[in-house]
This record gives structure tokens, C-alpha cells and sequence, in this order.
């Protein structure tokens, strides 16, 4: 038998990254990659500050070579359109490390949080990022502008509503005291008063002692 004889010493594959949910001994890896990306706090007081966001979805790693190089995580929300409930993946934490970029590692992550999603009946997604052309490629597109409004609470007036004399309103005097679901009922009554066909996010990124 003749042929080309290739030496296996001198043959290195290139190993496949490899993506899956993060384990709980590897969330201070995963903290450590997203402040790094988003220059936050990389300590672990840092990571205590954020652990009520953290504990709201699982973070979802790539591994090269054995190593977390890359996170995100999708928190599951529901979004009001017209009135009706429909389920939403909110990512966040979107990160990587410099050294791992341009491998298309972020890519591979979003393609399969987005599958894993559409696996679990959540039909929409949605992310806050200042560079949108980035996630053009997996179907994201710029929702809404992001506006802020200022006022004092005593210039509200309250919302009348189809010619009723009595007014609608929702009374945020004392939030602070309300626990999550409470805030999220006030919240609701406030979009639903000044428009019943409202889009509305409903999910928490409160601090555990509100």
C-alpha cells in the first residue's frame, strides 16, 4: 500500500467552542466577563450588588478550549401588545472577552438562546444595546427610541376617560413600601388609565428589598 503518510503529532483540529447553560460554581466567571465587557465592578462585592438581577434568568456560557470566554443571559418577561399577554426573552449581559472576540462566538451564542426560546414558546425578544446594526443579523430591529420624562408628582393631573366625571389614577405615594407585585399592579393601572391598548414590559430588575 503506498500514499501520504501524515504524522498525528503534527495534527491539531481545531476545537468546536462549546455552549451551555452556566453552572452555579462558574457565576463568578461569568460576573467577572460581563463587568470586564461593560466596565462594571469585577469584584465580588460587585457581583453581590447585582445578584437579584442575576437570580432573575440563567446565564448561558461558550467555552473555548475548556474556558468561559463568553455570556448572556435571557430573562423571561411577558409583553402586553393590544391588551394580550405574549412571552419575551429579555437579553442581557451580552459579553466576551477581548482576547475571544471576532471568532463569531457572540453569534453563535445569540443563535442559540434565540432557538432555545422559540423552543419554549417566547415568540419575541428584545435587548437594549447603543449599537444596533450588530444584531441586525439575527432578526433584532430598532423597536422604539428611548425617551425620559421628568415631573413632579404633584403636576399630575388625573386621566379622565371617555366623558366619566370620576378620574383614574394610580397613586405611586409610598411605592417605595410596596412590595415587586405591588409596584408592577400600579404600574399596569397607570398605562392601562392613559391607554388601554398599551405595550407594556412586565418583569422586575428591583433590588430584593423593595
Amino acid at each position: 500500500m503506498t500514499g501520504e503518510h501524515r504524522d498525528a503529532s503534527c495534527y491539531n483540529p481545531i476545537a468546536m467552542p462549546e455552549i451551555r447553560p452556566a453552572r452555579e460554581d462558574e457565576l463568578d466567571r461569568v460576573h467577572f466577563i460581563a463587568a470586564y465587557s461593560f466596565t462594571g465592578d469585577r469584584s465580588q462585592e460587585g457581583r453581590e450588588r447585582g445578584r437579584h438581577i442575576e437570580e432573575l434568568g440563567p446565564a448561558t456560557v461558550l467555552l473555548e478550549d475548556g474556558e468561559i470566554v463568553a455570556a448572556l443571559k435571557v430573562y423571561p418577561f411577558t409583553m402586553l401588545v393590544n391588551g394580550a399577554p405574549i412571552g419575551m426573552g429579555g437579553v442581557s449581559g451580552v459579553s466576551c472577552l477581548p482576547e475571544a472576540r471576532r471568532k463569531g462566538h457572540v453569534g453563535a451564542l445569540l443563535r442559540y438562546v434565540l432557538a432555545e426560546m422559540r423552543d419554549r414558546g417566547q415568540p419575541l425578544s428584545a435587548l437594549y444595546t447603543p449599537h444596533p446594526a450588530l444584531y441586525r443579523k439575527y432578526g433584532y430591529m430598532v423597536a422604539a427610541a428611548n425617551l425620559k420624562f421628568s415631573f413632579h408628582p404633584q403636576a399630575r393631573r388625573p386621566v379622565h376617560s371617555g366623558g366619566h366625571t370620576g378620574a383614574r389614577r394610580a397613586n405611586y405615594r409610598g411605592a417605595a413600601t410596596h412590595r415587586r407585585g405591588d409596584l408592577w399592579a400600579l404600574q399596569r393601572g397607570a398605562y392601562g388609565a392613559a391607554n388601554p391598548q398599551s405595550t407594556l414590559v412586565e418583569g422586575s430588575l428591583l433590588p430584593p428589598d423593595l
